[in-house]
């Protein structure tokens, strides 16, 4: 009887004895990994156009979700026609053209760096409701009353186990094929996947810790559209204290001291895929 047990054991599926914690302490184990303090994080942008490669490098200072500044320059053949500086500031993009005029727009769409900085479950969740991963019903639910002599976990329908690159996640979505959905890495609580409502997503990898408990992913791949995509890999990552200075790059004042480096701050070659990519997710 115990080997007709064992067998059983072997042969039956992991995923039908394994646990799944409830969401919201997966929430609470995800947001610590993603950082305290204010941050300058350099990177390198590959993006691929009809069988040609451009190569850009990002700058981003990040105090918050809510404060948000990425400088980028253009490498190789586009070193002198790439320059932008974008500011995010409580939900809000901020630029200037080349007429040297200050505009607002709403965050793009698919604005996927808050993600990665998110540093209350709270707001996490807030998040997901918002880009459609949780359905709205969730803020109706309310967590069953638990025994203490036999503990039941009652997990919701859109919380279930999956794989992400390979490697097993809790996936939170409607549909694993389709529509705005999340994959978390079971073992790390780090973001392995992220897929957006237009089905655009972005693919976390090779995550490292670095100051202040921030995991982040050595490489991001981004991908939209017919085919496009975009790689981004992060060169270096440094805790900075928020000095006054650091405070002023959030400013729109900062626009005009660059501006008055160069000629554009505002300035992308006219490439339908590099376009594209710089006004939908930055």
């Amino acid at each position: 009887m115990k080997q007709l047990i064992f067998i059983f054991l072997i042969l039956s599926p992991v995923g039908s004895f394994a646990y799944i914690p409830q969401i919201d302490m997966i929430f609470d184990r995800l947001v610590k990994n993603q950082g305290k303090g204010t941050y300058s994080i350099d990177a390198e942008v590959t993006i691929d156009s009809k069988g040609q490669t451009f190569l850009t490098r990002e700058n981003w200072i990040i105090e918050d979700i809510d404060n948000m500044r990425v400088k980028v320059a253009g490498e190789k053949d586009i070193k002198s026609s790439l320059s932008l500086i974008r500011i995010y500031k409580n939900g809000k993009r901020y630029f200037m053209d080349d007429d040297g005029n200050i505009k607002t727009l709403p965050l793009p769409e698919d604005f996927i760096e808050p993600a990665f900085f998110i540093r209350t479950a709270k707001r996490f969740e807030k998040t997901l409701l918002d880009l459609g991963v949780l359905p709205q019903a969730y803020t109706k639910m309310r967590k069953p009353p638990i025994d203490i002599n036999e503990p039941k976990y009652l997990n919701p329908s859109f919380l279930k186990l999956s794989r992400a690159g390979g490697l097993p996640s809790y996936f939170i979505g409607q549909s694993v094929s389709m529509g705005p959905a999340l994959w978390v890495g079971q073992d790390e609580f780090i973001i392995r996947r992220l897929r957006l409502s237009n089905q655009s997503e972005v693919f976390a990898d090779e995550y490292q810790k670095y100051a202040n408990s921030i995991m982040l992913p050595q490489i991001r791949t981004v991908k939209w559209g017919s085919g496009n995509q975009a790689k981004i890999k992060i060169l270096s990552v440094h805790s900075v204290s928020l000095t006054p200075k650091i405070k002023e790059l959030f400013s729109s004042k900062t626009f005009a001291e660059e501006k008055g480096k160069k000629e554009s701050i505002n300035s992308v070659p006219e490439d339908p895929v590099l376009k594209d990519f710089y006004s939908r997710f930055r």
